[in-house]
């Protein structure tokens, strides 16, 4: 393992220079940290956004243990008010919210409560039938996260607490800013970064998704470390080993070829790096990365939009993982077949040709025409503002795609959209 002065360089080589970032790296019982931008001097905290999903799927996974409940049991036999999400919600099981495959809608707006949140997913419509493909969804997450106080009888923010944060040691974790907080960054549409939300602030129905937990490079990546492997630092177990591994298992692929992961497991995001390894991100600001078979793990947290390359970059210096460049395809034959207007709960992209080229909207905002990269078939990439993500259509009627799979979320296409 290189040393944090490395670890230091590599931040500040990827960093711009007003936003704030912190890494923290370990291997072999060592710990290498650093902090670079305005609030170097401090151990900065940072929302960690969707990482908490791990933590939300390690829970699920002690009560599998305990024998509370199953992997496979249809959610509603615990959380019975999931019966309104349409005439297939019996089929939903809990590993299918886990691996983003119950077909629901993503949700990442203010509601008054849980029932207002499942009639606004129902009103969006399925993305899929119930295991059908994968369509990362933070409704899901409210949804376990109801169904592990349905189960307990406790809070949520309680149940963490005391099966995660404290036996971990992640002593910086807060469900609210702290005082040495880095307040967020966005992009000032000129190439620059100004203070704004980079997420809309949706409150405490989301915390089983993400929406409260705060932390430092270091609880991010004792947390990651544990999740993954299933015991702490200290060697107390927090799964048994075969649960752990279940977790890490592949449970369902993605539409396409996705850039960065080879399929979904349960709370995990499988990296391509051909090393086992397991990684979650959180909004685009934070990556954790994880390497069980080797006890080692990383963690990037920053406070600006595209805080996940500086990740990608601490991953492939610091553990030395490939970083393949996205493959470049020959260009589809017939492009105009795939243009149309796709539509999900978040997101909106209208795809045209351009002079020969495949284009889409900015679903981030802007009026610029982004350019669609081809790889293979049916599958390409795109850069928004600097967030790569794969861009996948599918579900073909004859050769005209229903759907589209981008940014982790399957959208319809218009004439098909529900």
């Amino acid at each position: 393992m290189m040393d944090s002065a490395t670890l230091d360089e590599v931040l500040r080589d990827t960093c711009p220079q007003q936003a704030i970032a912190a890494a923290c790296v370990l291997e072999d019982g060592r710990t290498s940290e650093a902090v670079v931008g305005p609030a170097a001097a401090t151990a900065p905290t940072f929302a960690l956004g969707s990482v908490t999903k791990v933590l939300t799927a390690t829970m699920v996974a002690q009560l599998v243990a305990a024998g509370s409940l199953s992997f496979d049991d249809p959610v509603v036999a615990h959380v019975p008010e999931a019966a309104v999400l349409g005439a297939r919600a019996s089929e939903i099981t809990v590993r299918m919210l886990l691996c983003h495959s119950g077909g629901l809608a993503d949700a990442w707006q203010r509601y008054d409560g849980f029932d207002e949140l499942l009639a606004a997913v129902r009103e969006s419509g399925a993305t899929g039938a119930p295991g059908e493909t994968h369509s990362y969804a933070n409704s899901g997450y409210v949804v376990l996260g109801r169904l592990i106080e349905q189960v307990t009888g406790s809070s949520w923010d309680q149940q963490v607490r005391d099966r995660i944060l404290g036996p971990v040691g992640a002593t910086r974790a807060t469900f609210e800013p702290a005082p040495s907080f880095a307040p967020d960054l966005v992009s000032d549409g000129h190439g620059g970064l100004r203070s704004g939300e980079m997420w809309p602030r949706v409150g405490k129905l989301y915390e089983a998704a993400g929406s409260t937990l705060h932390g430092t490079a270091r609880d991010a990546a004792l947390l990651a470390l544990a999740c993954a492997t299933g015991r702490t630092a200290e060697g107390r177990e927090l799964l048994p080993a075969e649960l752990a591994a279940e977790l890490r298992s592949c449970q369902i692929t993605l539409p396409g070829r996705s850039l960065r992961v080879s399929g979904w497991g349960l709370g995990w995001a499988l990296s391509r790096s051909g090393r086992q390894a397991v990684e979650h991100i959180g909004g685009t600001s934070v990556l954790v990365f994880a390497e069980p078979g080797n006890d080692r793990a990383a963690a990037v947290v920053t406070n600006y939009p595209q805080g996940e390359r500086a990740g990608r970059a601490v991953v492939h210096t610091m553990l030395g993982t490939p970083e393949p460049a996205p493959p470049t395809g020959p260009g589809p034959s017939d492009p105009e077949r795939y243009a149309g207007h796709y539509l999900s709960a978040n997101f909106a992209f209208d795809i045209r040709v351009e002079d020969g080229t495949l284009t889409s909207s900015n679903p981030l905002g802007g009026s610029e025409r982004i350019a669609l990269r081809h790889q293979e078939g049916d599958a390409f990439w795109a850069d928004f503002d600097d967030v790569r993500t794969e861009v996948c259509f599918f579900d073909m009627a004859g050769r005209t795609p229903r759907r589209m799979h981008a940014a982790l979320r399957v959208l319809h296409r218009e004439a098909e959209a529900k």
